[in-house]
């Protein structure tokens, strides 16, 4: 019960910072959790804070995701894909409160998520980030107007996009999607091989990154590249699957924009879904003995 608790306020305080914002906390307490275990060997403060109902992405994340699409709605929020936005300065308690149901949400998605067993050695599936998709859909669902999918413009083209389009504030040349995947490949896996008790670490170091929109700053996302690369290696200690992995990453990312956040007024996050899709395809290779 005390966890369920715990996940509704960090779902408020997702809400309240913005859930961008709330996601680069995570990014640091995964780094400070990540020295932790590399010091201790304990797992608890990751499990409870990094990656639990405190400031998991699955709740801070996702309650500022839920909170932004029903700020929207209500005419608070100018779009409801604004996942950057402190909503705390909009003086609404409600918005607070469904930032809150959506945090407790995902949490309990990812708890139910986490008890499937359909592998050995590996997780099924990234349960934090489908947790994310999930409540994605929900808040898409019940605030949106543009159904799952979104609503191409007339004339205009679901692939070919403008720049307002973009799922960034910026557009992203193939070739410079593809030089971005393979370097963060490398440099994930490449830790990882040397330090296996270091994974997560580079993770904290691209979610804290995301700060840097706030200046303006023409950065790339890369967590789902880094987490995917970092896996691969891990299962198959090849740093060359590490690359094929990330590079798949970064390109289901930009395939899952097009399809679900770029036209819709929610936000339905790219990264997230790649993340669920790579670490089930890892699960099963992996399982297959093809790596």
């Amino acid at each position: 019960m005390v966890n369920f608790l715990i996940a509704f306020s960090g779902g408020v305080l997702g809400a309240a910072l913005g859930g961008l914002n709330g996601f680069g906390l995570c990014g640091l307490s995964a780094l400070v959790g990540t020295v932790i275990y590399m010091s201790t060997g304990d797992m608890t403060y990751q499990q409870v804070i990094t990656w639990g109902p405190f400031l998991g992405p699955h709740v801070v994340f996702a309650g500022g995701l839920g909170a932004a699409a029903y700020a929207a709605k209500r005419g608070f929020l100018c779009s409801g894909r604004n996942v950057l936005a402190s909503l705390y300065g909009g003086n609404n308690p409600s918005i607070l409160i469904v930032g809150g149901l959506f945090g407790l949400s995902g949490y309990i998605i990812n708890l139910i998520l986490s008890k499937i067993k359909i592998f050995d050695g590996l997780e099924w599936t990234n349960t934090i980030g489908l947790s994310i998709v999930f409540i994605g859909f929900a808040a898409r669902l019940l605030f949106g107007k543009t159904g799952i999918f979104g609503k191409v413009p007339e004339g205009g083209s679901r692939w070919r996009l403008s720049r307002p389009e973009e799922w960034q504030p910026w557009p992203s040349h193939t070739l410079q999607v593809l030089v971005t995947a393979v370097a963060l490949s490398i440099l994930a896996g490449g830790v990882v091989m040397r330090m296996p008790q270091a994974a997560g670490l580079l993770f904290g170091i691209s979610a804290m990154t995301l700060f840097f929109f706030h200046f303006g700053a023409r950065i790339p996302v890369t967590l789902h590249i880094i987490l995917s690369a970092e896996l691969a290696v891990l299962a198959s200690g090849s740093l060359l699957w590490g690359v094929v992995v990330g590079v798949l990453a970064a390109y289901l990312c930009e395939l899952f924009a097009c399809l679900f956040l770029i036209h819709g007024d929610t936000h339905i996050d790219p990264p997230a879904m790649s993340l669920g899709v790579t670490f089930t395809l890892v699960a099963i290779v992996s399982n297959l003995g093809l790596i």
